[in-house]
This record gives structure tokens, sequence and C-alpha cells, in this order.
């Protein structure tokens, strides 16, 4: 076992049974995905954590790609850190990136 670094409308999915999660630098989730989504701007996840929340990703960029990339689905074990946020860009119409380092446990 090892960790290896869908298109849904997200109002489908009741809010009250979730919490923004909004990371401070270093912060971690782990925990059981329990819906995938495709919001507004970004597919993002509900997961529910070891601590007995859950919480509703961001739907930043670099998040939703990794999620992608990695076929994040429904029951899988996960493992998120925002790492901070990124060199900001020359262009002021645009912010800083958020970056996140997601992994997914594979059996």
């Amino acid at each position: 076992m090892a960790w290896k670094g869908i298109d849904i409308d997200e109002n489908d999915y009741d809010e009250d049974e979730s919490v923004f999660w909004e990371p401070d630098k270093d912060d971690k989730i782990q925990g059981t995905v329990k819906w995938v989504g495709k919001g507004k701007y970004n597919t993002f996840m509900v997961v529910e954590a070891e601590d007995g929340f859950t919480y509703k990703t961001p739907q930043h960029a670099m998040l939703s790609r990794q999620i992608r990339k990695l076929g994040i689905k429904e029951d899988d074990l996960v493992h998120i850190t925002f790492l901070g946020e990124g060199e900001q860009p020359e262009d002021p119409n645009y912010s800083a990136p958020k970056l996140y380092k997601l992994l997914k446990w594979e059996e």
C-alpha cells in the first residue's frame, strides 16, 4: 500500500453537511471523499476528515488539476496539504496561484 501523488453540479450536494475548507499554509486534511463535483470555476471535493467534520475543498486550479489527473472519486482516501501561495504574476488582473499537494491512497 502506498500514497499516489466527475463532473457534478456543486448545487446537487447539501451544503449544510459540509464546511468550506479555508486553509492556512501547511494545513492538511486527510479523509474519505464523499463527493467530487464541478463548481462554477473548477472541480472540487467533499471530504469527510478524520476530525469528524466534512469539508468542501476550494476550486483552485492546481487542486482541481490534481483531482482530475489522479482520477479521484467517491470513497477514495485522500491527503491534501495547502502549501501556500505562489509568486504573484506581473499582470495585476491575476492573483497568485494557490498551491496544493494531493495524495490518493492506493492498495
